[in-house]
């Protein structure tokens, strides 16, 4: 189970992400809505490893119902569907975009 708690990511005195929580349990999907600049993209990476939160703790909680202390979660746990673009499909036009598996 991935445990989200209190996290909050700041760059200076901007606060990217504020006190966010959610737990999403095995076999759950969850999404992420919201609009342009409200943090989306920034829990995301906190949740992948890819950025350190300001404050919060973000895991995996090892029994549950246990009230175990969260494990930290490790970079590559969570495949992000920008890596595709990094991986160099940037150039791809959106048509071929939606067809690439």
């Amino acid at each position: 189970m991935l445990e989200v708690v209190n996290v909050s990511k700041y760059y200076g005195a901007l606060a990217a992400v504020r006190d966010v929580s959610f737990t999403a349990r095995p076999g759950e999907v969850l999404g992420c809505l919201g609009p342009n600049g409200s943090g989306k993209s920034t829990t995301v990476n906190m949740v992948a490893g890819l950025l350190e939160p300001s404050d919060g703790e973000i895991g995996q909680v090892d029994r549950v119902g246990t009230g175990a202390t969260v494990a930290p979660g490790q970079p590559g746990d969570i495949a992000l569907p920008q890596s595709l673009f990094q991986a160099g499909h940037d150039a791809l036009r959106v048509f071929k975009n939606n067809l690439y598996p």
